[in-house]
């Protein structure tokens, strides 16, 4: 497997664990708090999880690229 792609592997693994990571607050945040605040809070949270997936794949590409071209 070529470097770049342990690369990918490992990004794609991490967002995946921080995402789960993100549903299980939200879930607890909704069964503990008050309708009107919940909303709040999870429209905030998925803002926040997309930014923070947009920016990591953005990284991701970046640093693909940088790897490929060092190799070769």
């Amino acid at each position: 497997m070529p470097p770049y792609m342990v690369v990918v592997v490992v990004v794609v693994v991490v967002v995946v664990v921080v995402e789960e990571i993100v549903v299980v607050v939200v879930v607890v945040v909704v069964v503990v708090v008050e309708e009107v605040v919940v909303v709040v809070v999870v429209v905030v949270v998925v803002v926040v999880v997309v930014v923070v997936v947009v920016v990591v794949v953005v990284v991701v590409v970046v640093v693909v690229v940088v790897v490929v071209v060092v190799v070769e």
